[in-house]
This record gives structure tokens, sequence and C-alpha cells, in this order.
């Protein structure tokens, strides 16, 4: 009642209805605010104490409370949006959806709700006569674990995957950011700080955390976010941070020094689990999911569901991996026992995650409580480095009076809007703050770029004569390229023989003939580069564009 009362004053005083309230009234809401302000006055000098006692205090004033500044910033500026894209794409996948339907109708043989659980299971199982039915008290189960088990039992479970997944992307993405959209073209997300069990940031109204990347449809709904006219989006995300945060805390010298050489972990960990030097992509990709796997406490059971390999294969891969790297077997082992005995597990920064599930009876409990006092102290740090970051990043872009912004942060990623003419300045100041901002046994690394193939031409800025294509590929590119299964539809263009040339393993083996002119030209233009220094190339290339658009602006030319 007395929330409703206050409400009630508060917009009596601001509509100016001061004489409606009444004297009376207004004494007696006037007093219940001085209690208020002493009750929380009183209250701060408790739970500082509390803090301190609890060793949080430099949690609390050094990390949440300096970010709420960055947070209200973020919130404020919002991100623009294409709405010509967004709607183009509402249309396109609305389509998609109703085709899904008649497909799916046609494979059955009748019209049904394909949205209702009840009418699919009675589809799939009475009428299909599939197996693996399974009742509930509701139905059939028609969940993602049993439609897997069908997928190759009937050519509808594959529609109706795709149906679940493009329902899901157009209601809650599409439509959601549609309608989240305000007057200013823009979409203003709102972070909680306090909301997440580890301490990570969540995004609301909308969600701009969890746009899916795994699907083209989820990556083309990424597209809509776009920068004012003129300036350029910058996404700058920590590399396998999760990964460097549990070789710090366990002090495992294997990976310590993987990261500090700048190793492939997972083809470090593959050749570790299975004792050999050459690993084919299949046997990285396991050791991929162990080393995430042991991050979360992944039970063998769910590393067996997750790469397909039978349960004693996936115990036997976690009891490898435990055996060579036994420092963070010790370490896993300490956090249990601790969080056991304390009650919760801690970060790096003193952020506590209470577990009572440990202690409990219930022995599936007890197994959910070792999972996440195994996760809370990797993620959570994970977590309050990025916070340290946004904070960082931000003071810096005070003191230097930038035009850029810190938009969005989404886990390990941090997204800006940068000015047209600050992009080198804020490219570097980014990759320098994220990764020094705390110190650690091993480095942090950010993905600046994130590019796996990059591609140019002669003429690019080099003035040298067009013809060539200086090409560039990350390891994870060459894996790819390496491992592909499909026959390359043109011999010119197979990277494979190319690679195998450049690289010495094809002998003296060529498949096209060079084009040495221009190769030599190509060599001049570099050596000029070389001379006249990289630095003071951009610096010419940037004036001459200054000059042109300066030029064409005089002619009333919109540049």
């Amino acid at each position: 009642m007395k929330s409703q009362n206050l409400t009630e004053f508060r917009l009596a005083l601001l509509s100016n209805r001061y004489n409606s309230i009444g004297t009376t009234r207004i004494d007696k809401y006037s007093l219940y605010a001085v209690k208020k302000a002493k009750a929380i006055k009183e209250l701060k000098k408790a739970l500082i104490k509390e803090l301190k006692d609890n060793d949080q205090y430099d949690l609390f004033y050094g990390i949440e409370l300096p970010l709420t500044s960055v947070l209200a910033s973020m919130e404020s500026d919002g991100i623009n949006v294409d709405m010509d894209l967004l709607h183009k794409l509402n249309y396109e996948n609305k389509e998609k959806i109703d085709t899904l339907i008649y497909e799916i109708h046609e494979l059955a043989g009748v019209e049904f709700n394909v949205s209702s659980p009840k009418q699919l299971g009675e589809i799939l199982f009475d009428k299909l006569q599939l197996p693996y039915a399974k009742k509930t008290k509701t139905g059939y189960s028609t969940n993602v674990d049993i439609l897997n088990k069908l997928r190759h039992h009937h050519p509808i479970i594959e529609k109706i995957m795709s149906y679940r997944t493009l329902s899901k992307l157009y209601s809650t993405y599409i439509v959601g950011l549609e309608n989240s959209v305000l007057s200013d073209g823009k979409i203003h997300t709102i972070y909680r700080q306090a909301f997440t069990s580890t301490g990570r940031l969540s995004s609301v109204e909308p969600n701009l955390q969890n746009i899916p990347i795994r699907y083209p449809e989820g990556r083309e709904i990424r597209k809509v976010f776009v920068p004012k006219k003129g300036n350029l989006l910058l996404a700058s995300d920590y590399s396998q941070i999760e990964l460097r945060v549990l070789a710090d805390m366990a002090n495992e010298e294997t990976l310590i020094k993987a990261f500090k050489n700048n190793e492939d972990i997972h083809t470090m960990t593959a050749r570790q689990i299975f004792d050999k030097e050459e690993i084919t992509s299949l046997e990285r990709r396991q050791a991929k999911a162990v080393n995430f796997g042991i991050i979360y406490g992944q039970s063998a059971w769910g590393l067996s569901e997750e790469i397909n390999i039978n349960p004693k294969d996936a115990e036997r891969f976690i009891k490898k991996y435990y055996e060579k790297f036994n420092g963070i077997k010790v370490f896993m082992d300490k956090v249990i026992s601790d969080t056991t005995k304390l009650g919760y597990a801690e970060t790096i920064y003193k952020r506590r995650r209470y577990i009572p599930e440990l202690n409990s009876s219930v022995y599936m409990q007890r197994e959910s409580g070792k999972r996440n006092a195994m996760n809370a102290p990797i993620q959570g740090s994970a977590a309050d480095i990025i916070k340290i970051a946004m904070i960082k990043v931000f003071e810096e872009m005070k003191k230097l009076k930038v035009k850029s912004k810190l938009l969005l942060q989404i886990h390990d990623e941090l997204v800006f809007e940068v000015d047209k003419d600050e992009v080198e300045l804020m490219k570097k100041l980014v990759v320098e703050v994220m990764e020094n901002c705390v110190r650690l046994k091993v480095p942090l690394k950010v993905d600046e770029w994130g590019i796996d193939a990059i591609y140019s031409g002669t003429q690019k800025c080099l003035s040298a004569s067009p013809g060539l294509s200086p090409i560039s590929f990350s390891n994870a590119a060459k894996e790819k390229i390496k491992n592909r299964k499909s026959k390359v539809k043109s011999w010119f263009l197979d990277l494979n023989l190319i690679m195998s040339y450049w690289e010495g393993e094809g002998g003296r083996s060529y498949h096209h003939t060079a084009p040495i002119n221009s190769l030599y030209g190509f060599h001049e233009a570099l050596v000029m580069l070389s001379e006249e220094g990289l630095e003071n190339s951009w610096k010419r290339h940037k004036e001459n564009h200054l000059q042109l658009r300066e030029g064409l602006e005089k002619l009333n030319i919109e540049f």
C-alpha cells in the first residue's frame, strides 16, 4: 500500500497538483521519505562492513559500481537497426516457414498444427508408426533428443527440426527485434548486472546476447545491426578466455606453456589424449569438446552425446585428460572440496556463487552441484575480466575524447561503433586495453578481426598492376581446406595443390604457369612499400582521400 500511495504522490507532484494532495498527506510522505533515507544510510554501513568481512569490497567498488556508468551509456546510445533488411528477413523467413509447413503436411498425408507437440506426436507415432515412442501425461514426447533418434527413419523429421529452428528465429528474433525498435531507429537493450549466478551480464528487452549464429538465418539477423552512416562496427572478443583462466587458476604448466607459445590448444590437447603427433580434424574436434566439457563439469555421458561416441570412450578421454593435465584434476578436486565446506565457490576477484546442492542427500542434486562448483570460478572469473576490460576501455575513450562508442557486450565480445577517422586508433586501443587489463600467468589474446581467409588485389593501395590476388589463411582455415570431403570443382582454384607447392609437400609439382611479369611488379611494389614504411603509406593514402573528399564537396557532390 505504501508503495502504491508513494507512486500516486510522485505522479501528483509531477503534474503540479499539490492542492489535491493536502498538507497532511505531504507531511506523511515526507516523514516516510526521511525514514527511508535514514534506513538506507544505516543499511549502507552494514553492507559495507559485510563486503569487507567477505573480502568483496574491491569487487563491488572496483568492478560492479564503476560498470554501472558504462552500462548506462551503452543502454542510452543503443544500436542502429536496418529496418528495410529486418522487414525483408521477416517476409523471407515467413515464406520459408509456410513452405516447410506445406511440405510437412504433404509427408504426413494430413494437415495438423506442427507447433502442437500432442498433434505432432500422434502423427509420428500413431499414423507413421515411427520407433522410440515415449508416452507422457500429455501425449508422446517430441523433444529434440527423440527427433535426433528419428532423423534417419523418415524425411519428415528434418523438415520438423528445420521448422522449429526457423520458427524460433522468426518469433523471438525477427518479430521480437521489430517490436523493440524505438522511434530513433535504434534498439536499447537493458543489461542486468546481478541476475546470473556466474556474474555474467545478461541482456533483456530484447536479449541481444543469444542471437544464434550457427544457422545462416541467424547470421543474416546479425546483419540488421548497423552503424550510423559513415561509421563502422568493430568487434573484439577474447580468444579462449575460459581455458586461459583455467590454466591460470589450476597453475597447469603444460597449458600455460602452450598458451605462451601461441599453440593451437585443441591440437595440443588431442596429441596428449591420443598419444600421437599427427592429429586429424575429427580428433581435434573431440579434444576441443573435452577441453570445454571439463570447464562445465561435463559427465562422460554428456560428452558421449555431444561428440557421438560411446560413454566408455568418453570416460577414457576424460581420464586421459586428467592424467596428462594433473594440475587441473587437483584444482577441480580442491574446488569441490572447498565449496562443500564453505557452501560457495569463488572467482579470482572473490565473487561468490553459493552451491547448497553439494550437501544435498539427493545424488542427482549433488552431481549438479559438483558441475556448478567446477564451472563457477572459471566462468565467473572470465565474466569479471570482461567487465574490467569494459571499464578500462570506456575510461580510455573518455580520456581521449573519441567520438566512437561502446555499444554491446556479448559474453566475451565487445562491439563498438567507430568513427571513420578513429578506426586505427580504436583498433589499437581496444586490443591493448583488453589484452592488458589484468595479469594472468597466460597472455590474454583478442581476436580483433577473427578473419580466417583474406584476399585483395595487387592494385589495392600497392600501386602494382592488377592481375594477382594476395591471399592468406588462418591455421583453422587451412585445417578446413585440408580436410574437405567434397571434390574441388575447379582444378585451377584447388588450394590444396597451391599449399602443397608453397609448403614443399608437393615436390616440384606446380599446377599452373606462373604470371612472371605480374610477380616481378608485385615484388617491386612491396619493395617500395617497405622503403616508404607502412605508417607513411597509410598517412599518404589518408591525405589523398581527404583531398579527394574536399574537392568533391566543393563541387556540391555528397561524399
